[in-house]
C-alpha cells in the first residue's frame, strides 16, 4: 500500500512507553523528555513505508508480519493493518524480547 499510514498503539505498548518514561524521569526529567521526543518522532516516521524495517515474526491472531524498529536502546515492535501501523510493544534492548506476538 502507498500513502500515509495512521499510527496506533495497543494498550500494552502505551503502558510500556509510560513505564520507560517514568523510569527515566526518576533519574533525569530532561532525559525523559528527550527519549519521549525521539521515540515519538521515530514511530511517527512509520507513516511512510513502514514495511522497510526488519521482519521479526508473525502475529498469532492476524498472521500479519511483525516488524522491528530500533530506536537505540529501544526496539519498537509493530504490524501493518490496512492503512494503519499498530505498535505492539516497546522494549529496552537489554530486556528479554518477545518470542511471540498476539
Amino acid at each position: 500500500m502507498t500513502g500515509t499510514y495512521k499510527i496506533r498503539f495497543t494498550h500494552k505498548a502505551w503502558s510500556e512507553f509510560d513505564q520507560i518514561l517514568d523510569f527515566i524521569d526518576r533519574q533525569s526529567p530532561q532525559n525523559a523528555k528527550s527519549v519521549r521526543h525521539e521515540l515519538l518522532k521515530e514511530i511517527g516516521g512509520l507513516q511512510l513505508m513502514p514495511d522497510r524495517f526488519k521482519e521479526v515474526g508473525t502475529s498469532r491472531s492476524t498472521k500479519a508480519t511483525v516488524h522491528a524498529l530500533t530506536v537505540r536502546p529501544f526496539i519498537v515492535y509493530y504490524k501493518i493493518e490496512g492503512d494503519s501501523v499498530l505498535v505492539l510493544s516497546i522494549k529496552h534492548g537489554a530486556q528479554r524480547q518477545p518470542r511471540r506476538f498476539d
